[in-house]
């Protein structure tokens, strides 16, 4: 009898001390904050700093910690306090009293898989030279995934999988219909799709995210750290040439909405890729000799040069990708040769917003992407 409620003594104090241990809290965090409208955030603690990617990426927080309590310290020297609570590996964060959020630790090498509640998609992201950089606030809102379930195309998308389909857009009818279409203009779609995809797949997905009023999105690639993103930003928009009807559009309406773009036909580079081949103004062409002669008409003209591209839907994701890049790539040369000829710096390595602006106005990325109709409408204007 002694013998057992020594035993139970001890588990009792066994569990009194665990629950009061010191929580060590060195890691980064992923989790979901909001209250009726979640989103994804990622936190980190390291050694004394405390970072919110929401907040910043690149500022931090100075932390002491007193048990399970925290004291942040910002560089005024203004502390906020918050207490977490582990259970299950799960670390509960209270300020007050109130819960704020459930975060876990680290799993995946990417906060994107981890923020990923479906462990059963299958997604291999496609690759790509372009700068690496932090996650920041608007990389966590409007996370679709695309990628295989079981041998199926599925797309998920606030913690919801479903075959890409027409339900997919009924769900989104569904979740915008209330107060959470907020926030919706404001923020770019961000994709996570398996780079082996086709693209008619992914134009089924974007012409239902474009119901929206959506014409930019961000692709994501692979990353080589936790807390970074790669990622190509595009946009999908329709074109005009001279053949548009600015009068009839002032009498009707938004029922003839106005395009977003002019452009010089003279000026007006059609690029195709088809069966792993690329061709400008529908004339086959190698990629060093359009790499030529786009750099010397934008060389020439490059307030006027503008770019559009299609992909055909046989094609994979990461042909679209890659054409996206070298296009992009070829903007970015000129920036940066001319941003370290004015201010010594490449132009992705600038911080003054004035001076960003100033490049982007003397090379505007006048480059887009369009669909086969668009295309092939556009080769029929001599």
């Amino acid at each position: 009898m002694k013998k057992t409620q020594v035993l139970i003594l001890f588990l009792l104090l066994t569990t009194l001390i665990s629950c009061t241990k010191k929580v060590k809290m060195d890691g980064f965090y992923f989790g979901e904050i909001g209250k009726e409208n979640k989103y994804p955030t990622l936190i980190k603690f390291d050694h004394g700093k405390f970072i919110d990617y929401n907040y910043s990426p690149y500022n931090y927080f100075t932390y002491t910690q007193n048990g399970n309590s925290f004291e942040l310290k910002n560089e005024l020297n203004e502390t906020s306090n918050f207490d977490i609570k582990e259970q299950n590996n799960l670390y509960s964060l209270f300020v007050k009293d109130t819960l704020i959020s459930v975060f876990e630790k680290q799993k995946s090498t990417n906060f994107v898989f981890d923020n990923l509640k479906d462990k059963q998609i299958q997604i291999n992201l496609p690759t790509g030279d372009t700068k690496e950089v932090n996650f920041k606030s608007h990389d966590f809102r409007k996370l679709i995934y695309l990628g295989k379930k079981d041998d199926d195309l599925v797309v998920s998308f606030k913690d919801t999988t479903m075959k890409l389909s027409a339900d997919f857009k009924e769900f989104l009818n569904n979740y915008y219909s209330n107060d959470e279409l907020l926030e919706f203009p404001f923020f770019n779609f961000n994709i996570i799709a398996d780079k082996n995809i086709k693209i008619k797949d992914l134009n089924y997905l974007k012409k239902i995210l474009k119901t929206y009023e959506t014409h930019f999105f961000n692709y994501f690639l692979e990353s080589s750290k936790y807390d970074k993103v790669k990622k190509v930003s595009m946009g999908l928009k329709n074109v005009y040439s001279s053949l548009y009807n600015f009068e009839l559009a002032e009498k009707v309406g938004p029922s003839i909405p106005r395009p977003p773009l002019p452009y010089r036909e003279d000026h007006h580079f059609k690029i195709k890729f088809s069966n792993n081949q690329l061709y400008l103004n529908d004339t086959l062409i190698t990629k060093k000799t359009l790499e030529k002669t786009l750099k010397n008409e934008i060389e020439n003209y490059p307030t006027k040069t503008f770019i559009s591209f299609y992909i055909s839907e046989d094609s994979k994701y990461q042909d679209f990708i890659d054409l996206s890049l070298f296009l992009h790539n070829i903007y970015l040369d000129f920036r940066d040769s001319y941003s370290e000829k004015i201010y010594n710096l490449k132009y992705e390595d600038l911080k003054d917003k004035s001076k960003i602006k100033d490049l982007q106005k003397k090379y505007p990325k006048l480059l887009y992407e369009i669909d086969s109709t668009s295309y092939y409408n556009f080769i029929k204007i001599k």
